[in-house]
């Protein structure tokens, strides 16, 4: 509902009460006068009508007028200062209230914002106590990085329900259908990730019948033991995988670890399926080759010393250890809370805004979302020929030619890998019925229909903040204090939309909507949910 009409309803409801009693009023006023009174006021109404219709029109103006003023200079600015001070108190102490409403409101907003420069400094100091604290931890862990950065083997981790806990960059190149060290596909996406399956990712049967062979074994928790199987890489590439169980501190298997090694060409497939034979080691005995003081996931590694040498400067790894608590549940359905859900969030630019006029999609940027923490690596960039001229009021806005999109594929074979990068999320985009009716148009044509729940910033902005103007994705981040990466562009527009989305979703935990089916609930309740495109 949009601001002015949210007051507008109960204004008019007041009006109308008063209307009513005043009638009430004066119909018991006239049948409590005696005849010749009542001459008396008929008398007067038939001779000075005008008059008394002027008086009665200037009243009810005032009335309006005062009614007016009380919304604009004291309700509504209100509203707005307590919603502006809960943004400095939990999303950004850097925001500052608008001087707006009347005198004494206005010096409110005044000594809100004193406060709040006392606040971010003290914000700010806490932050650099903590940083010269974390320093050690930091060092030790670049240590930890710089040898992961040097390895020749894929690493994966995993936890008990098979979602990747982490990787590294050797094990996304094997496993990746497209070669990332082009600068062409450098934004192109891996079928490798945090969140997603490993289960996808290699032969799943042989995988399965490695893990369960580790989990019969009677001696798991003394040793170490390794399940080695020959599968084959998106690429077709054979590879030779071993699996083995990852402990934590107090030897509890949190999980599994995958170390992938491309096999030579001289390996013939009995070589490698003969590798299939449990090798165990003392549980002390650690990684061979690596004397580090590991005491957490990466310490059941195994061979993680092994041919280390520099391969440039890849990255170190991609990880999120808090999934390892997520070894059960790990489906999209309502009841999860929102900060422990996977998102993948999007946006889409076209050709024009018509899309039951022929407009078509021209890009489609898109990154995920894992326990509130966005991972830049993980993204999907695609730019789409249209088969059609792009428009130029279109074109002024997300500055695409039509030169730019020659020998880019059509839609009909983005959309399968599109489809694929977004599974088991949640969708999210700002204003995203504009998005998905394009998507929808090509259901019929290319048999994609995308069944994920899905989340609007928009309508959550006007959950948290239904007392502000405007939820713009310009406004959305002024207010939070995000800054805008590649504004009209798929992809910035998707990474400003997800660093949007994380705070968004601790201001709806604040109102009490903590799990996906209540902020789609919510979502529907607003104004903006009417919509339709």
């Amino acid at each position: 509902m949009r601001l002015k009409n949210k007051y507008f309803f109960p204004l008019a409801l007041l009006s109308i009460l008063v209307s009513v009693f005043t009638a009430v009023w004066l119909v018991l006023f006239w049948h409590a006068l005696s005849p010749t009174e009542k001459a008396l006021f008929e008398h007067l109404f038939i001779n000075r009508f005008a008059q008394i219709l002027i008086i009665g029109s200037l009243s009810l103006c005032a009335l309006a007028f005062a009614l007016g003023a009380l919304l604009h200079y004291y309700l509504i600015p209100l509203r707005r200062l307590t919603e502006e001070t809960h943004l400095i108190t939990t999303v950004n102490p850097s925001h500052r209230v608008a001087l707006k409403g009347a005198k004494d409101i206005r010096r409110l907003a005044a000594a809100i914002n004193q406060g709040a420069d006392r606040f971010e400094e003290v914000q700010r100091r806490i932050r650099s106590i903590v940083h010269r604290g974390k320093f050690r931890l930091e060092e030790e862990k670049s240590v930890l990085e710089a040898i992961l950065a040097q390895l020749t083997d894929g690493v994966l981790l995993s936890n008990n329900g098979g979602r990747i806990t982490f990787y590294n960059e050797r094990a996304r190149e094997l496993l990746s259908p497209v070669n990332l060290t082009e600068p062409a596909s450098s934004m192109a996406e891996s079928p490798v990730g945090l969140g997603r399956s490993i289960f996808d990712l290699v032969d799943s049967n042989r995988l399965i019948s490695a893990i369960d062979t580790l989990d019969s074994s009677p001696s798991l928790e003394k040793t170490n033991p390794v399940r080695s199987f020959a599968s084959e890489s998106p690429k077709g590439r054979r590879l030779i995988v071993k699996v083995a169980p990852a402990w934590d501190s107090q030897r509890k298997r949190i999980g599994y670890v995958l170390i992938l090694n491309e096999a030579s060409s001289e390996s013939g497939s009995g070589e490698i399926h003969g590798q299939e034979d449990m090798d165990r080691r003392p549980a002390n005995s650690g990684p061979p080759d690596l004397h580090l003081p590991i005491s957490g996931p990466l310490s059941a590694v195994p061979g993680l010393g092994s041919e280390s040498h520099s391969r440039g400067n890849p990255s170190a790894g991609f990880y999120d250890f808090d999934l390892f608590a997520q070894a059960e549940n790990h489906t999209v359905n309502g009841d999860r809370p929102l900060a422990e859900l996977a998102y993948t969030v999007f946006d889409t630019e076209t050709t024009g805004l018509y899309p039951w006029d022929g407009d078509e999609i021209i890009s489609i940027g898109a990154v995920r979302i894992i326990n509130a923490r966005l991972l830049q690596d993980d993204v999907f960039h695609r730019l789409i020929d249209p088969r059609r001229i792009i428009r130029t009021e279109a074109m002024n806005i997300h500055g695409i030619r039509p030169e730019m999109l020659k020998g880019c594929p059509t839609i009909d074979r983005v959309l399968p890998l599109f489809q694929k990068f977004v599974e088991d999320s949640v969708l999210v985009g700002h204003n995203v019925g504009f998005d998905m009716r394009f998507l929808q148009m090509k259901e019929e044509a290319t048999g994609i229909r995308f069944n994920n729940p899905i989340l609007d910033t928009m309508m959550l902005s006007a959950v948290v903040h239904p007392n502000q103007e405007a939820h713009s994705l310009e406004a959305l981040g002024s207010r939070l204090g995000v800054d805008p990466v590649e504004r009209h562009s798929a992809l910035g527009d998707a990474l400003t939309t997800g660093r949007i989305l994380i705070r968004l979703i601790r201001l709806l935990d604040e109102k009490g909507i903590k799990t996906l089916g209540q902020a789609i609930k919510a979502s529907r309740d607003t104004y903006y949910s009417r919509i339709r495109y």
